[in-house]
């Protein structure tokens, strides 16, 4: 099968940049056949927005994960099956009238686990107690963060979305004993799960709810889609201090314990092999679909 991606420069910063690179890589470890935009294929996947394309929408077979962050019908009428990153993303897609009688399939991208490896500097002798990861986060919980660590006399580090290069936090995994999480909903959330693949534990300031771009109103959601209890601990954005207090004692418990294995849990689900597997797996339910 000829596979071809359409993507767009304008959309390859940040999360869209390494779905494609992640992609691209599994598929050539699967030794697929990814061909140019101007060669002929048996599938066409449009990874971004297809008011990009309109000059080839009668190729298109499949649109996403990186399309649009609302369904529209200028954006969904032409197709019949889309990828979206994340269960919550399909169950909130499913709400919108234009996606009445889509197929809409879960695919979330791989992790390069070969790039994102376990530091080799001993836990204790990393400088830096708690790496804080900021994105888009409520300023009001800023000061929930800052009285958590004093209350255990931690050290900090700060990194904000947008305002450091996949570099830095490849560093930050050399320095830091852990992670804190205070964003708001993810699609799916690759900066995390770069942390994960790097066997960083995670304590999730978590929002349960996507509510700030959503018009048909506030959709069931989380900050970290891809989770579970070997990746860290969750504790509520609206819980209370003291709530919260505890969730952190009891994550600082088990981390020194050594219970968690975040990086186990990313290679038994999220490599980017086990997802281009997928990738494929899904073009081929869309091509039997279609007789084809």
């Amino acid at each position: 099968m000829k596979i071809k991606l359409l993507t767009h420069q304008n959309n390859m910063r940040h999360g869209p940049g390494v779905v494609v690179r992640n992609l691209t890589q599994g598929l050539a470890k699967l030794n697929a056949h990814v061909v140019q935009a101007n060669e002929q294929a048996d599938v066409c996947v449009c990874l971004h927005n297809p008011l990009l394309f309109k000059e080839v929408w009668d190729e298109i077979d499949i649109v996403g994960p990186n399309s649009f962050v609302i369904p529209s019908p200028n954006t969904t009428e032409a197709f019949t099956d889309f990828l979206v990153p994340s269960q919550w993303v399909k169950d909130t897609y499913s709400n919108y009238a234009c996606m009445k009688d889509k197929a809409i399939h879960i695919w979330p991208v791989g992790v390069d686990t070969d790039d994102w490896l376990p530091s080799n500097v001993p836990i204790d002798q990393r400088p830096i107690d708690c790496l804080i990861y900021y994105k888009n986060a409520d300023p009001r919980l800023a000061e929930d963060v800052k009285e958590l660590c004093t209350r255990h006399e931690l050290s900090t580090g700060i990194l904000r979305y947008g305002a450091y290069q996949e570099e830095d936090l490849k560093n930050a995994m050399n320095i830091a004993k852990f992670c804190m999480l205070v964003t708001r909903t993810e699609s799916q959330g690759m900066a995390y799960m770069q942390m994960l693949s790097s066997d960083m534990p995670c304590f999730v300031f978590e929002k349960p709810e996507w509510d700030d771009q959503a018009p048909i109103g506030v959709c069931a959601a989380t900050s970290v889609p891809y989770f579970d209890e070997r990746c860290g601990e969750k504790v509520l954005q609206t819980a209370s201090l003291e709530e919260k207090h505890i969730a952190f004692s009891r994550f600082l418990e088990k981390l020194k314990n050594g219970d968690y294995n975040p990086r186990e849990y990313i290679m038994e689900n999220h490599t980017i092999e086990m997802s281009a597997k997928n990738f494929l797996d899904i073009l081929r339910s869309v091509k039997r679909k279609k007789g084809e």
